[in-house]
Order: C-alpha cells, then sequence, then structure tokens
C-alpha cells in the first residue's frame, strides 16, 4: 500500500480542542489502570476534561470570521490530536 504525507496548516486554537480531548483520553486511560474509583478518578477526569476545553473554546472564539468558511481544516485540526491520544491508547503508551 502506498501512502502519502498531508501537512495540515490551521490555527493552533483549533488543534488546542483536539489536544484537550486528547487529555481527557489520557487521563481516564491513567485514572482506569488501578481500577476505576468513580469518587476519586471523576474529579481527577472533569478537572482535566474542563479545564483544558475552556481555555481552548475561548481561543476558538476569538478566530477570524474567515476561519468559519474552512469546516474541514477545523475538523481535521481537532481530529488528528484525538487520532494520536487514541493510537497511544492502543499501544498502551498511557
Amino acid at each position: 500500500m502506498e501512502t502519502i504525507k498531508v501537512e495540515l496548516n490551521c490555527p493552533k486554537e483549533i488543534t488546542e480542542v483536539g489536544l484537550a480531548i486528547k487529555q481527557i483520553l489520557d487521563t481516564t486511560a491513567i485514572a482506569i489502570k488501578d481500577g476505576f474509583q468513580p469518587g476519586s478518578d471523576i474529579p481527577i477526569i472533569m478537572s482535566s476534561a474542563f479545564g483544558a476545553l475552556v481555555t481552548a473554546i475561548g481561543g476558538i472564539q476569538n478566530l477570524p470570521e474567515e476561519f468559519s468558511y474552512m469546516p474541514v481544516m477545523a475538523a481535521l485540526g481537532v481530529l488528528i490530536p484525538v487520532a494520536e491520544g487514541i493510537q497511544s491508547l492502543i499501544n498502551k503508551e498511557v
């Protein structure tokens, strides 16, 4: 199978949403390694999730209007870090 390299240029504010989701995946994986303890694990996961997402969403809301016409770029900017997070879970790197 032949593959090609595809590069993506998008504002860091968009990739920060994907990185926040990746952080949620990583934090959850770490939390469940020793058995899921809702009382202690949920607060850690939620604070990780919302701390990063609030910052990322705030950044996106400040982007110029021109980026609203680029939905594919935005979707890929979010999905690439999420895909990397899922791959690290599959590879048991977290």
